[in-house]
């Protein structure tokens, strides 16, 4: 059983939130608005207390603290996901990452950064030298490239570079193991996907390497088509054609892309929708 009192008195001054207002609004992501399924099942799911690590070794003592005292913990970047992993199942600590965002270093069209960087801020620091991530999240306004690594499978960039699972689309990582003693555990090649894509469960990532693309200025269109199988084979000619350089190519059949408020305005009732990046 989970000891409260000895984890907060093990982690000592790192900042707590204990207001239950903002833990409850902390304990949900995305999923909530996309799912009523989710938003059903996880109604009475919410963690105890919030704690913001300040840098590395807030993360180590709140990884030993954990586990000394038997707390569970759910890794936060910016809740971003929408399949309901961010909704702690048996209360615990929320570990809001968000606080470890700096850009570390840029060299040889790699980057390397802290968990909680976002990723347009990431792109927006890589920028003037002309390069870029390969591919973000579409949600990169807001998510963080821990939260992307830990929970993301593909995003904007995937038509070309492939899924984030692809051997060369994370570099490297760190990560901290929740343990009495927790290590510091620095991963490459293929063993980057023991983590990725795990949620946090098995360790938690402090620093992510990713590759970087040459920062083209992108052209974005939205296309429609009077049946879906006339858009996907636009679409795949498009992404199949190696001479165009592209970011995006993304097929939404009636009435998917009717439900985003957005895009209702650029669509066609009964119509299918293939939004793209271009490099003008």
């Amino acid at each position: 059983m989970k000891d409260t009192a000895t984890f907060l008195d093990l982690i000592g001054d790192v900042p707590v939130v204990a207001d239950e207002a903002i833990v409850r609004r902390k304990s949900r992501d995305m999923s909530m608005t996309f799912s009523p399924i989710i938003r059903r099942d996880a109604a009475d799911k919410f963690a105890d207390l919030i704690v913001r690590p300040r840098d590395h070794a807030d993360v180590v003592r709140i990884a030993s603290a954990a586990a000394r005292a038997r707390m569970p913990l759910m890794m936060r970047g910016a809740g971003t996901c929408n399949l309901g992993q961010g909704v702690p199942l048996a209360g615990g600590a929320i570990v809001d990452m968000s606080a470890l965002s700096s850009v570390l270093w840029t060299r040889d069209q790699t980057v390397r950064a802290q968990a909680g960087a976002r990723l347009l801020a990431i792109d927006d620091s890589l920028r003037p030298t002309g390069w870029e991530l390969r591919m973000p999240s579409s949600t990169r306004r807001a998510a963080t490239i821990g939260g992307y690594v830990g929970g993301g499978h593909a995003g904007i960039g995937s038509c070309q570079w492939g899924i984030l699972r692809d051997r060369g689309n994370i570099l490297g990582l760190q990560m901290v193991s929740v343990e009495e003693t927790p290590r510091v555990i620095e991963l490459r090649g293929d063993d980057v996907n023991l983590v990725h894509h795990a949620y946090g469960t098995n360790g938690i990532i402090t620093e992510v390497e990713m590759p970087l693309a040459p920062a083209w200025t992108w052209m974005e269109s939205v296309t429609n088509f009077p049946d879906f199988m006339t858009a996907a084979r636009f679409a795949y000619a498009l992404a199949a054609s190696d001479g165009i350089v592209k970011k995006l190519v993304s097929i939404d059949e009636w009435p998917n892309w009717n439900y985003m408020r957005h895009m209702r305005e650029h669509g066609r009732d009964g119509w299918s929708m293939v939004r793209t990046m271009v490099a003008a």
